[in-house]
Formats: C-alpha cells, sequence, structure tokens
C-alpha cells in the first residue's frame, strides 16, 4: 500500500535510477529520499526481469524507525 506499490513497482524489480540519479546501492537510494518532499512526483527506473520499466512515483512522508 505504500507509494511504491502504488505506482506499480513488484518485489523483485531492482530500483536502477531515482528522481534522474543513478542507484547503485542502498547509500544512494537513502540519498535521493532524504531529499525526497512528500507528494513530489518522479520517474522510477527499475530493472524487471531484465528489461527496464519506467514508473511515475509520488514521494509519500517520511517513515519513522521504529
Amino acid at each position: 500500500g505504500g507509494p511504491a506499490e502504488q505506482a506499480g513497482l513488484r518485489r523483485g524489480d531492482l530500483i536502477v535510477q531515482l528522481s534522474g540519479k543513478e542507484i547503485r546501492g542502498v547509500e544512494d537510494l537513502m540519498h535521493v529520499l532524504r531529499t525526497a518532499k512528500a507528494g513530489e512526483q518522479t520517474i522510477a527506473i527499475v530493472d524487471r526481469e531484465g528489461k527496464r520499466v519506467e514508473f511515475l512515483v509520488t514521494y509519500g512522508p517520511p517513515m519513522r524507525m521504529r
């Protein structure tokens, strides 16, 4: 039910680009997510079974760590 699922991403998709930034690892992903604003829309590109697929994603509010 989160933003990724609402955009159409599936378990097993590998995010390779988000907000125009190449995602090479979790550090890259966390950097992009830290600078994102809730409600902002962006493009996510994922590798799904060897094919590049593009999605329009709307960032949600930050998740709280438990």
